[in-house]
Parts: structure tokens; sequence; C-alpha cells
């Protein structure tokens, strides 16, 4: 939790907050907060609303033990207000960024491109521009111009026992544990299915694909960023989605 933003701070708040060796004394707490790197430190002005975690806003925030996550299924922006302390590997964190899937038809659309990178350095101050694509689409985050690629449309194949083909896994789709629990990212959506006697039932897209559609119901197509739009019988289009989600140590 970051310091109180105005009134009184004492060293031991600051000891609290930053850790540090009995019997505390400021020049311990150089480079922390707004501290200088030497010199004169003014602890009210150098550590008001401090902390030696990250601290930021933007998308669906969730929580895994010491671990804040930050999840984008539509475009929006990342705001940094405190990057964390570097000398105790604070400003590390990890994203998975999901091209969006291909529109489904009849048969499933394409998995994006999945982009899963951990134990990045250069968080930074500001804010950051996300943006999530849909039906084919890139996804991108200006936070060192991270970017993954949308997937191709459905291929509309018909394979002759009443039920159309699904689409492709995206380039690096799998089953990923950033969000807290393993989540299926850049599957393909499967392909509708209209079964014997016109019983209508559907496939199931994997690893986050959407599900085909049945009969006349345009089932919309999205369990997971990065799936391809699952198809339906009547062609109408389940929508491939991107994503983005980002996860950093908030507490210890």
């Amino acid at each position: 939790m970051a310091l109180v933003s105005s009134g009184q701070i004492s060293l031991n708040d600051i000891a609290t907050e930053y850790g540090g060796s009995a019997p505390h004394n400021l020049s311990e707490y150089y480079d922390k907060g707004n501290a200088p790197a030497s010199g004169e430190i003014q602890m009210g002005a150098d550590f008001h609303g401090t902390s030696p975690y990250t601290v930021a806003t933007g998308g669906t925030i969730t929580y895994d033990g010491d671990y804040k996550i930050h999840t984008f299924t539509s475009s929006g922006t990342f705001q940094v207000t405190n990057v964390g302390d570097s000398a105790s590997s604070l400003h590390l964190y990890d994203y998975l960024i999901a091209g969006a899937g291909g529109n489904g038809c009849s048969g499933g659309g394409s998995g994006g491109t999945i982009s899963y990178s951990t134990g990045q350095t250069n968080m930074a101050k500001g804010s950051h521009t996300v943006t999530v694509g849909t039906n084919t689409s890139s996804s991108s985050f200006s936070l060192g111009t991270v970017s993954a690629s949308g997937a191709g449309g459905c291929s509309n194949s018909y394979n002759g026992n009443y039920s159309y083909d699904h689409g492709s896994s995206g380039s690096g789709a799998g089953n990923y544990t950033i969000s807290g629990s393993s989540l299926g990212y850049g599957g393909y959506g499967g392909g509708a299915y209209y079964g014997s006697g016109y019983v209508s039932s559907r496939q199931s897209g994997t690893l986050g694909g959407g599900n085909g559609g049945n009969g006349n119901d345009p089932q919309s197509a999205r369990t997971a960023s990065g799936g391809g739009g699952g198809g339906t019988w009547t062609k109408s289009a389940g929508t491939g989605y991107g994503g983005l989600t980002i996860r950093y140590k908030y507490q210890n």
C-alpha cells in the first residue's frame, strides 16, 4: 500500500513500506520513492504517495496472491502512477497479448497470434495505449510497442457430414496461467454442425476458441482472448477478439 499522499510521514512509516535495517536512517532510502540518489532527502516531498511496488489502473483488475492482474478485452489505457523498486525487482511485469481471432461464418475462424513474455523491465510512469483488435486485426500495447497479429477468417469448408470445418489455432496458442488459473488462448472457433434429423448441436472450439453455431442459432463466439469466432449454420458471423493481460507484484 502506498504511503499517505499528504500530511505527516514518519521514518517508521517509510521503513514499513520500503524495509531496511534498524536503527533506521534516512540514508537507507536514497533512490527510494522520489528521493534523490544523494544529498538532502525531504520526507514529505520525496515519499508522499509513494510505494516500492508498481501502482497502476486500467482494464479489469483481479488478484492472484501477491500479484495484481489487468485484463483488457477492449481498447483502453494502462495508467502507471508508480514504478516498483528495481533494486528489489518490483518493477518487473509479465504480459500476454493476443491478436484478434478470425470471424466465424459457417466454418470457425482461426485463432490470433499469441505473444507471451515474463520478467519485462521497461515499466514506465504515464499513460500507455492498449489497442484490442477484433475480427483478424492486430492488438498492440505501447509500453515497449508489443503487438500480436490477427488471424485469417474462416474457411467455410463443408465436409459433407452436416458440418463445417473449424479454423486453425494461432501461433503461440496454448494454455497460460498469467491470469491466476490455466486458460486457453489463440484457439480456433468451432464449425457449425447440423445433426441427423436436424437436431441441433455444437462443436466446441479449443484453446479459447469460440463454439460453433447450431441450426438457426447465430452463436457468438468468444471464451478467451485471441480465440477464433465460431461458425453458424446460417453463416451469421461469430466474432473473433484479441486481448491483453498484464501481471506484476503489488504486495509481499
